[in-house]
């Protein structure tokens, strides 16, 4: 997922930097302020992790990318009828024709004709 502020383009910046001032008998990563986790999803496979960040999203991001370590079995949507969650998904029909709270205040779609920093 990417956004402002992905530190994407830095993973090899971050981890020269640590092989730099590094042991190798360090266990433990603390992303500080994760975001979007790709900085605690790349090093997972050296680290234990620690994510840390405010927003809940980033919550559900580390819950997805760093404590998943085998693909989903969806075995509950399966319970419910679904097997497919994707074909599910792709059935349902998300043109509302609303105007929502981002489109409202973060397209020129919304009363306020504003975008994202402006």
């Amino acid at each position: 997922m990417r956004f402002i502020g992905s530190k994407t383009n830095l993973l090899t910046n971050i981890e020269e930097i640590l092989n730099e001032h590094s042991d190798g008998d360090e266990k433990t990563f603390f992303d500080v302020f994760a975001g979007s986790n790709v900085v605690s999803e790349y090093f997972k496979k050296d680290y234990q992790i620690f994510s840390n960040d405010i927003l809940y999203f980033s919550y559900i991001m580390a819950k997805i990318s760093i404590e998943n370590n085998e693909t989903p079995s969806f075995k509950n949507l399966k319970n419910i009828g679904i097997e497919n969650p994707i074909d599910f998904l792709n059935q349902i029909d998300f043109s509302l024709n609303e105007v929502g709270y981002y489109e409202e205040n973060y397209s020129p779609s919304g009363k306020s004709k504003r975008m994202y920093f402006t």
